[in-house]
């Protein structure tokens, strides 16, 4: 009888005590991304459909950057802020209509220093966490109830049974385990995924787009600065399943140091010649989408197809299907973070759909034009009644095999 609990305490340990290395690319499917600047890639290799929406624009609802995007029961819920602070919830109907937002800066009931991220329950309530902070408010945005916490956390999703995974802010002070899973009252119901200390201290050094990716019951995440991506299987069994390879771009796996800071990593990325990492993940039943950035802080767009094992990536997307010659540069705050199930979900600035719209139509006939109003009268609705400081554009894209 002990022999067979010793064995099953090794494994648990194995598989929750997975992280706190570099995985080399022998061990695990490898999805390799170059990051070269001058990558291109035309929209027509890997979309199928692309679904343009404008938010609506009223003195009441401006966005600055959009930090998540979550669509659910017909609804797209946006978390924005202004220069990646001040916080809140706007949220529009599926055409972009604006319904309702969530802006209650303060420190009194239902209030939050900062919005730092949300969920939404299967009621509708919607989850927010702030610091040390989590507020209970109903689908209209209606404060319920709030409940302190004793721990830091920036980014977490909803499972099930009012349970959510949370990605610890001070990983190194919670025995360096990088994951939680807490209740609606933010309650620790457990502490898992344990690395070294010195992997746990990068959870303090930077909050990455998106870690965490809720898919069917499983939660796909990649913590920052790390190389692998993990599964965690039924909220309870945490397997590898990609290293994700920057060649000459990777940061080297010994630059950190016990005694490092914030600010003594940042110096010393600031010294190597370039560098990427991963800032946003997507899992879907056909492809795995990676958001990355470089030292200058430009972005990269990468899918890799599960079925086919080719990776795409690019720098800047070319519209060879719509407005055809059209070019949108990825840049790091505004490369595409969300997804909703098998569809990326992505906010763009007014001007590229503007400009884009103008430059077409100089280069076509005036057939060519009227044909190009036939066939899509909602875009050309949408490019020509835009202004340049409106709200963005969600791009919902259906990928298609590559």
């Amino acid at each position: 009888m002990k022999r067979k609990y010793y064995i099953f305490t090794l494994i648990a340990l194995c598989l929750f005590s997975c992280g706190g290395k570099n995985h080399q690319s022998n061990k695990l499917e490898t999805i390799s991304i170059n990051g070269n600047i001058r990558q291109a890639l035309n929209l027509s290799s890997f979309v199928d459909t692309i679904e343009f929406i404008p938010l609506e624009t009223n003195e009441e609802n401006l966005i600055g950057i959009i930090n998540r995007i979550v669509y659910k029961d017909g609804k797209y819920y946006i978390r924005s802020t202004q220069s990646m602070l001040h916080g809140k919830l706007s949220v529009f109907d599926d055409a972009g209509k604006y319904l309702w937002g969530l802006n209650k800066i303060g420190n009194g009931p239902g209030e939050y220093p900062e919005l730092k991220d949300f969920a939404i329950v299967e009621n509708g309530n919607i989850i927010v966490l702030s610091y040390r902070k989590i507020i209970k408010y109903d689908s209209s945005g209606v404060f319920l109830s709030e409940n302190k916490m004793d721990f830091l956390g920036f980014e977490f999703v909803y499972m099930k049974d009012n349970n959510f995974t949370i990605l610890n802010y001070e990983a190194n002070l919670n025995n360096n385990r990088q994951l939680s899973v807490i209740d609606e009252k933010g309650n620790i119901k457990r502490q898992f995924f344990k690395e070294s200390n010195l992997e746990s201290k990068k959870s303090r050094f930077m909050v990455e787009w998106r870690s965490l990716f809720p898919f069917k019951s499983n939660i796909y995440f990649m913590y920052p600065y790390c190389d692998t991506l993990y599964v965690i299987e039924k909220n309870k069994y945490i397997k590898r399943l990609y290293y994700v390879n920057y060649g000459n771009n990777k940061i080297p796996a010994n630059l950190l140091k016990a005694n490092d800071d914030l600010y003594s990593w940042d110096k010393k990325l600031l010294n190597l010649g370039d560098y990427m990492h991963t800032t946003a993940i997507g899992y879907t039943d056909n492809y795995i989408y990676i958001s990355s950035v470089n030292k200058a802080y430009q972005g990269f767009f990468t899918l890799y197809s599960k079925k086919n094992k080719h990776t795409l990536t690019a720098h800047t997307l070319i519209d060879d299907m719509f407005l055809k010659g059209n070019t949108i540069p990825i840049k790091g705050s505004k490369n595409a973070h969300d997804m909703d199930k098998n569809n990326i979900l992505w906010a763009i600035d007014p001007e590229y759909l503007i400009n884009g719209y103008k430059h077409y139509m100089s280069y076509l006939s005036e057939a060519g034009r009227e044909e190009f109003r036939k066939k899509y009268p909602g875009l050309v609705k949408i490019c020509t009644t835009l202004k340049e400081d409106d709200n963005p554009v969600i791009l919902r894209i259906k990928v298609k095999d590559f």
